[in-house]
């Protein structure tokens, strides 16, 4: 009796530490999608009026963000990480008192598309944090408009594409080989243009699922 529960208590170390050199070893493709809230830290000149002499900018800076990523992870302390992300709706309105009364209005939808290097510490089988950090393309379809004294420059649509630095970091915990979960913040530096449109950071909480190929 003894000898047989001796011996399945051996052969459940060696599942788990199979299972354990399974998780760390892991090399292969990876995808997932995730959604949080986003907000968006528009400068401070945002919408300059150059002809105001006393203004003051009011925001509306949070929305909620959903992305779509995949990667490939070369070892178990490296990946690269792509993907497209929808950061919601933005509005940013600057209220002109001097010399005359007037506002000027821009809602920002903001996409963007990012490829990252992902460095990984595995802490367990089933847990590991990481940090990430490139590029992100961002694009930005602002409708605009104005009203009182104030005078719109330029189109009531106006776009805006750039290339930003986009950095994270998270963690992750893994339900079985093929399913996990993960927690992150992440952010896009310097998004859309201050001086038209209005622009600022971009930080989102995400919580998402992966998927291991």
């Amino acid at each position: 009796m003894k000898i047989g529960l001796w011996m399945s208590s051996i052969a459940c170390a060696h599942v788990l530490a199979a299972a354990a050199h399974a998780q760390s070893a892991y090399r292969g493709a990876y995808a997932g999608g995730a959604v949080g809230p986003s907000t968006m830290s528009f400068e401070g000149d945002s919408l300059a009026v150059g002809s105001a002499t006393a203004s003051s900018l009011s925001t509306e800076q949070k929305s909620t963000a959903f992305k779509g990523f995949g990667g490939y992870r070369f070892n178990p302390n490296f990946a690269a990480e792509g993907g497209f992300v929808s950061f919601g709706k933005f509005r940013a309105t600057r209220t002109v008192t001097a010399p005359a009364a007037g506002t000027v209005r821009a809602d920002l939808p903001v996409i963007g598309a990012y490829v990252n290097a992902v460095g990984l510490a595995p802490v367990s089988e089933a847990f590991e944090l990481f940090a990430k950090a490139g590029f992100i393309v961002t694009g930005t379809v602002a409708e605009r408009s104005a009203t009182g004294a104030a005078v719109l420059v330029g189109d009531s649509v106006t776009s805006h594409v750039e290339r930003n630095l986009h950095l994270g970091a998270g963690a992750e915990v893994r339900f079985t080989r093929q399913f996990g979960m993960r927690v992150e913040y992440e952010e896009a530096f310097g998004v859309g243009d201050a001086k038209t449109i209005g622009g600022g950071d971009i930080g989102v909480f995400f919580l998402g699922l992966t998927y291991r190929f």
